[in-house]
């Protein structure tokens, strides 16, 4: 019977049965610093409104686009693209999808949605950092 051998000991049966949490706990923490040094290079707002009201991302950030998720509400909304001066670069109207993006090139821009729908709607909205 060939005995486990780590880092030149041997191990008794069982000791194993408290490494391989230690590895899973150890890939986990690696995955997560992973996922949040990915999402450091991205701009997040959450955006809410109720029906007939229009809501906005805050402050108009340095982006080529914008990617959003209806995270609540009904399927009907309008979506808009600004530049920081006011002018319309985008448009759309969402009617069943609960995700959709819009990228061009760098500019400051914001996002902003209509709720066509009844009751609250609300939405993730990422967006990519220079």
């Amino acid at each position: 019977m060939v005995e486990p051998l780590i880092q030149g000991r041997i191990l008794e049966k069982g000791a194993l049965v408290i490494r391989k949490p230690l590895v899973l706990l150890a890939a986990c923490v690696t995955a997560l610093v992973f996922a949040a040094s990915a999402l450091a290079d991205w701009g997040y707002d959450a955006v809410a409104a109720s029906q007939g009201v229009y809501a906005r991302t805050g402050g108009t950030p340095y982006t080529t686009g914008f990617n959003w998720t209806r995270y609540t509400g009904g399927p009907r909304y309008s979506w808009y693209i600004f530049t920081s001066g006011g002018t319309l670069q985008a448009s759309g109207i969402g009617v069943t999808y609960a995700h959709a993006e819009w990228y061009a090139g760098w500019n400051y821009r914001y996002w902003k949605f209509y709720n066509g729908s009844a009751g609250v709607q609300g939405f993730s909205v990422f967006w990519p950092k220079p």
